[in-house]
């Protein structure tokens, strides 16, 4: 049930089967949108899930969780895939949840491209709260989702609040959370990121401000980020 749920190639509102079968701990590691884009790239590439071969199943369970391995039939697929599933016994309620998937293509198939079958206007839900965090007065948030080449570029977050302290003065501070709109959103294939930008209203100066996402093994990152006041002000504007 799961494999065909992700497999249907869901969209931002058409998605929720899918999502339920997932384990609340899932959610909190993994954007709703590139599990989204996981599910089309599948779609896209190999189709939509059909049966598992019984004769292949492999199966590893306890009283808290199960693990399955087999190879599985999908309408645009010739030749067997390849998939791994594991549950996790919910806390608050009965049943069972998904806490981890893999999909795996023959050697004959592409392989799946998880940018190209993004859509970058299902991550400005979490590029807005990396934003928000940019404008606090602890960025603790955008300096935890920084990746790994960009997070080396600042000791700690009170060091990238030190860097950007200088917009927020100018700026005079986000007016309200109401203030802060999504303007626009794009993929760039050749450095492989999604690009999104937002537009502060500051209680001074307003501010725009543009930040890259970047994926890596389903985990979504802030690659990038560029702040800048609409009315300069001297060292105001930021760049990483």
């Amino acid at each position: 049930e799961f494999l065909a749920e992700l497999s249907k190639g869901s969209t931002a509102g058409y998605d929720k089967p899918l999502m339920a079968m997932l384990h609340p701990t899932v959610l909190l590691t993994i954007e709703k949108a590139v599990i989204r884009a996981v599910g089309r790239s599948i779609a896209n590439t190999i189709g939509t899930f059909i049966s598992i071969d019984p004769k292949t199943v492999k199966v590893k369970q306890d009283s808290n969780s199960a693990h399955l391995i087999a190879n599985a039939t999908f309408s645009n697929s010739k030749d067997p895939v390849r998939v791994e599933v594991s549950w996790k016994k919910k806390t608050s309620k009965a049943g069972w949840a998904i806490i981890s998937f893999n999909v795996t293509p023959s050697p004959s198939q592409p392989r799946f491209n998880i940018l190209k079958n993004c859509v970058a206007d299902e991550f400005s839900e979490f590029g807005q709260s990396i934003v928000l965090s940019l404008v606090a007065k602890s960025p603790y948030m955008a300096f935890n989702v920084m990746a790994p080449q960009l997070k080396e570029k600042y000791s700690s977050e009170a060091d990238l609040g030190l860097m950007l302290a200088p917009l927020l003065s100018a700026s005079g501070g986000l007016r309200s959370k109401d203030t802060l709109t999504y303007v626009q959103g794009s993929k760039d294939a050749t450095t492989g990121r999604i690009s999104l930008q937002y537009h502060i209203a500051g209680n001074i100066s307003d501010a725009t401000i543009d930040i890259s996402l970047t994926i890596i093994n389903m985990q979504c990152y802030l690659a990038k980020f560029n702040a800048q006041l609409q009315r300069k002000a001297p060292g105001a504007d930021r760049k990483s």
